[in-house]
């Protein structure tokens, strides 16, 4: 299903997530005026990802020697 980001629900948040080569890129497109403090929900979207990464290391789904 693909989405046109102009529709009006889609203007306040924006993740877009490109993973390629052993490298993901996350972009974020935010309205501040909605979003008011953009800069959080970043450091907290990392914070996410590291216990994500951490569980399934403990977990040992994965080499963690690789990553």
């Amino acid at each position: 299903m693909v989405i046109d980001p102009t529709w009006e629900v889609f203007k306040a948040l924006m993740i877009h997530i490109v993973s390629y080569a052993n490298k993901m890129n996350i972009i974020l497109s935010v309205d501040e005026g909605i979003v008011p403090d953009p800069h959080q929900l970043c450091d907290d979207l990392e914070e996410f990802l590291k216990l994500i990464k951490d569980a399934v290391i403990y977990k040992g789904l994965v080499d963690c020697h690789v990553y």
